[in-house]
This record gives structure tokens, C-alpha cells and sequence, in this order.
């Protein structure tokens, strides 16, 4: 294994994370100011042929105070080691365009790039610096009258880690929540490096504070976030135990009466995947046309070396519940879209294929 200590990658992580909202809804020019939930996870290929590949995953609370600076602490599971309450750097920045435009800068030289919803509740980013491992990070704004009985609904989820052996692997599946009880049964098919597995029904437990924030335990994956969009929507990473892997994870309940009229518009993507031997961020845009194909290009982070990649021509489908289906050349990654069609999940593929993990906000 790499010499590196648990706060290493966080540093890197956290210690510059300039959050180039390239898009989106977005607020004015002046600095917001609230409370964020943080999510984020971050891989990096080993460069000796004789240690595992690696990843971290952080989750935690951050203030935007309307000044333009950010503080907070988060927790962070660096490949299987448990670090608590870490504070992000003083002198963290951050500024937001009136285009919806947003940079975080924590003090150093990683940066993510991004965009944010209309609302600017919810920004996503991508780590696409030279030199820089790549990375997914999301502020969440928490919120208020949120209950643990309001996750009672069908959900499709996808998070995306990488696991002791330094295997890559995703996770897509569905849960059905039953509200004030707290639990929940789910299924999960599990690509690992392309070998993809299935799993009978497994349980679910979780709870939910009133500003949104809450843990869910799928089966014994236990990770820590944020529930939004009126309990639309959940963010999470973890483990946030040493027996768990780092991982992202991102849900959304199903919605009625939907097309592929509803996946319509200009997005941005932000996501992460594993890239042969080693791991690929990416940032760019898509654009769907309401009829079921997609027309994408974006930049792409590859374990530090930052490349464009050629447009690229995809279909899709959506089904009536919103669960999302994209085909590049066969089943490929399959996820959900919110009610509104302004977010959306993918993770997957659910066939052999690299494990992957992409969010998306309509602009």
C-alpha cells in the first residue's frame, strides 16, 4: 500500500477546491450564505505495481457565511481509515457568478469545476486539474422540516467506490422505504471491474434530522449525508466505519406521469469512473433533445492528466416512474430524474463494463 497518510488526499481534497460552476440556475454575484452539506469521494491509481489503488470519501457540514468564506469540518474514510471532525482550511474562499458560475477555493491548488441549480441548493463538481487525482464533490443546502418519516417511497439508487483490494466497483439498485419505522428492504447488482453480481432483497435502516441531514445503513454500508428537494432526493458518502469502503451514493424517489420528454435540455455532468488501470473525472455537457438522444462532450481528469474527449451521440430512455436507461451500444448505465427533469443519477453499467458514476443538473 502507498505510504500516504489519511489526511493526505483530504488536503488535496479540500485544501483547494475551486468549484467552477460552469452553468447552471444559479444566484447573483454576491456570496451565498447558509449551511452545505458536503459529499465527495476521490480515487487515485497506485503508481508501484505492488500496492492497491485507493480511494477517500468525505461527508460533513460547511458554512457559506455571505462573505465569501466557507468553514466547517467534515469526517473522511480514507481507504478503510476513519478520520472525525476534520476542519477545512481557514481562509477557504469561495465566490458565485451571476451565470450561476461558483468557485470554492480552500487555499491550495486543487480545483473542482462544476455548476449549480437554479436555486443554487445544490452545486456539483469535479476535480479537472493537472496533476490533480480525480475527484466528485456536491454541497447540498440543508433545509428544514425534514422527518425520517418522509422516506417512505420507492428510490433508485447508484454510489460508486472502491473497495480494499483496490477494486473499482458501482452500485446500482432500487429501495423501498417505510417512513417513520425506519426501514427498508433493497436490491443491488454490484459491478466490480466489470463482474457484475446480484443480491436477493437486503435491508435498509435510516433516520433523518429536521434540516435533512441523515445516515443510511444499506446493508451494513453505513454513510452519512443529506436529504433535499423535499425528500426527492438523498446525497451520502462513507463508510463511516474502518470495515467499509469509500463511497458516494445518490438516490432519488420515483415520480409518476414521465417521458422522454422530461430528460430535455442543456445539463451539466459531473462523475467519476474507473478508466482501464486507473480512475477518470470528468466535467462537460450534455444535451438532451426530449426524444431520447443525447449529445455529449466533455473534459476529462485521467488520474491527473487532463484531456477533451470527442463529442459523442448516445440514446436514451425514460420510463413513466423516471427511471433512466442510456444505451451507448447495449444496456448501458441506468439510474433516475427527478420529477422536474432537473437531476439526475446514473451509476452503473449493469453489465460488464467500467464501474461509473455520473450526476447531472439541468442548466
Amino acid at each position: 500500500m502507498p505510504t500516504l497518510r489519511p489526511v493526505h488526499l483530504l488536503a488535496l481534497m479540500l485544501a483547494a477546491l475551486p468549484l467552477c460552476a460552469c452553468g447552471g440556475g444559479g444566484g447573483g454575484a454576491a456570496p451565498l450564505s447558509d449551511d452545505y452539506a458536503i459529499v465527495a469521494v476521490g480515487a487515485f491509481a497506485a503508481t508501484d505495481p505492488l500496492d492497491d489503488d485507493e480511494a477517500q470519501a468525505l461527508w460533513g457540514v460547511t458554512t457559506l457565511d455571505g462573505l465569501g468564506e466557507l468553514t466547517g469540518t467534515y469526517d473522511a474514510n480514507f481507504a478503510g481509515t476513519i478520520t472525525l471532525a476534520e476542519s477545512i482550511p481557514a481562509g477557504t474562499t469561495y465566490t458565485f457568478g451571476s451565470s450561476g458560475d461558483a468557485n470554492l477555493l480552500f487555499g491550495g491548488t486543487n480545483s473542482f469545476d462544476g455548476t449549480t441549480d437554479a436555486g443554487d441548493d445544490l452545486a456539483l463538481t469535479t476535480n479537472v486539474t493537472a496533476g490533480d487525482q480525480p475527484a466528485t464533490l456536491a454541497l447540498v443546502r440543508l433545509g428544514s422540516g425534514y422527518s425520517t418519516a418522509m422516506l417512505e417511497n420507492f428510490y433508485r439508487f447508484c454510489a460508486w467506490g472502491v473497495d480494499p483490494a483496490g477494486n473499482a466497483f458501482s452500485l446500482i439498485g432500487s429501495m423501498t422505504l417505510n417512513g417513520t419505522r425506519g426501514t427498508g428492504t433493497a436490491a443491488v447488482a454490484t459491478n466490480t471491474e466489470g463482474t457484475v453480481t446480484t443480491s436477493g432483497a437486503v435491508g435498509v435502516t435510516y433516520s433523518v434530522s429536521s434540516d435533512g441531514q441523515m445516515t443510511l445503513d444499506l446493508d451494513g454500508l453505513v454513510m452519512d449525508g443529506v436529504l433535499f428537494r423535499d425528500g426527492e432526493a438523498m446525497l451520502l458518502a462513507g463508510g463511516t466505519d474502518a470495515s467499509s469502503p469509500p463511497v458516494m451514493f445518490a438516490a432519488i424517489r420515483q415520480g409518476s406521469g414521465l417521458s422522454d420528454a422530461s430528460f430535455s435540455g442543456t445539463y451539466t455532468l459531473v462523475g467519476i469512473e474507473r478508466d482501464g488501470t486507473g480512475f477518470t473525472s470528468l466535467l462537460g455537457t450534455v444535451v438532451a433533445n426530449g426524444v431520447g438522444t443525447l449529445n455529449s462532450n466533455f473534459t476529462r481528469n485521467e488520474d491527473g492528466v487532463i484531456v477533451g474527449s470527442a463529442p459523442s451521440v448516445d440514446t436514451y430512455e425514460v420510463s413513466s416512474d423516471g427511471g433512466v436507461s442510456i444505451e451507448p451500444t447495449g444496456p448501458g448505465p441506468i439510474g433516475g430524474i427527478t420529477q422536474d427533469g432537473n437531476f439526475v443519477i446514473i451509476g452503473g453499467p449493469p453489465v460488464s463494463g467500467n464501474p461509473a458514476m455520473y450526476l447531472l443538473i439541468r442548466r
